[in-house]
């Protein structure tokens, strides 16, 4: 035959979205998070994960990274953290980010949630 089969070579990149923080709990002291991996590394391993928080409560604030947080597949954040500190009756948004060789995903959507006991159950 006179061509040589056809070769294709597709160029690695970041990492898709992961899934956005899912809410698990919260009480006056912390906020506890579900996070799930990314499902396309973009060709290249995920190196780690980003949790990003604003400062609660308008909205527009830029994000700052959570700085203890080491990857986990849940987290607390916890209100008394000097690095990422709470405050009761602010909303948050939370957003996650996951990073291969080749730099950081998009930001996933974001969860609101805030600081605050369940609700006690109905009696009577």
């Amino acid at each position: 035959s006179e061509f040589s089969p056809a070769l294709v070579t597709v160029a690695a990149g970041v990492p898709s979205s992961p899934p956005a923080p899912q809410f698990d709990s919260a009480t006056t002291d912390k906020i506890k998070v579900l996070l799930s991996p990314s499902t396309d590394n973009g060709g290249m391993a995920i190196t780690g994960y980003k949790l990003e928080i604003d400062a609660g409560n308008d909205f527009t604030s830029a994000f700052a990274n959570v700085v203890d947080y080491a990857g986990t597949s849940t987290f607390e954040l916890l209100k008394a953290n000097a690095n990422n500190p709470l405050t009761t009756g602010r909303i948050y948004r939370i957003r996650y980010i996951a990073t291969n060789s080749l730099g950081d995903s998009t930001a996933s959507n974001s969860l609101y949630a805030a600081l605050g006991d369940p609700a006690a159950a109905p009696t009577g």
